[in-house]
């Protein structure tokens, strides 16, 4: 019988959902962060918003999936579905990580503390759903190794690429 990562009597979804993701929890962090120390005019508000800066888990994730797609390449996955991941990568990782890096006051304990904190978050998000992180990351796996869309970035970067190349255009 198939695993899904929702309770067994619910209908599965086709997407594995953005939320199951914890590479995304830490992008919108990375967001929230940028916006609010880009937008915060009072001087004693954005040093405190400095300390929530997510640049060691942009980092810490860049080389967690940097390692992903080296075995990928390794284990002899397409050109195209590398690309792709190279892409979602470069969007949610390395962009935002270039952005903070400026930022960054290296306080590794604070961000650790903040990082594991939001951890909690995602891990007790994920109990109330009626799974947890194993199980989405499990199925992110196979998905990846399927290349079948399942995340809902995964499925628009698709629709970019397949565009792309039905124009011609190499990448």
């Amino acid at each position: 019988m198939r695993k899904y990562i929702v309770e067994p009597n619910m209908q599965p979804t086709p997407y594995i959902p953005t939320s199951y993701i914890f590479s995304y929890w830490i992008f919108f962090w990375s967001i929230l962060y940028l916006g609010s120390i880009r937008t915060i005019k009072t001087q004693s508000v954005r040093e405190i918003a400095y300390k929530f800066n997510p640049t060691l888990a942009l980092l810490i994730a860049f080389i967690w999936t940097f390692i992903s797609w080296v075995r990928m390449a390794l284990r002899g996955y397409s050109v195209r579905r590398l690309a792709k991941y190279a892409a979602i990568i470069l969007a949610i990782k390395i962009i935002p990580l270039f952005a903070t890096v400026g930022t960054w006051q290296q306080d590794a304990g604070t961000e650790i503390i903040i990082l594991a904190a939001i951890f909690g978050l995602y891990v007790l998000y994920m109990q109330l759903q009626g799974t947890n992180f194993v199980a989405a990351y499990d199925e992110l796996s196979k998905s990846l190794e399927k290349d079948d869309n399942r995340t809902p970035i995964y499925y628009w970067t698709n629709l970019f690429m397949q565009k792309m190349f039905a124009q011609n255009i190499s990448i």
